[in-house]
């Protein structure tokens, strides 16, 4: 899956309003802080693509309960 970069910013500017004592733990790749995920994301690596795909799914999640 090819992300865009418009995609990919709104993914980051939604990291940052999260918590900065949150961690997420990211299936076999273990836990997170918000800041490693924006690298993450910004990286475009394999865990970058994992968060923006949970992003999507759970925005897609809500529109789907307006």
């Amino acid at each position: 899956m090819e992300i865009s970069e418009d995609i990919r910013e709104l993914v980051k500017v939604r990291l940052t309003e999260m918590p900065s004592h949150i961690k997420l733990s990211i299936g076999n790749f273990g836990s997170f802080d918000r800041n490693q995920l924006i690298e993450h994301v910004e990286k475009g690596d394999e865990i970058g693509k994992t968060i923006v795909e949970m992003e999507l799914t759970y925005i897609q999640a809500l529109k789907k309960l307006v």
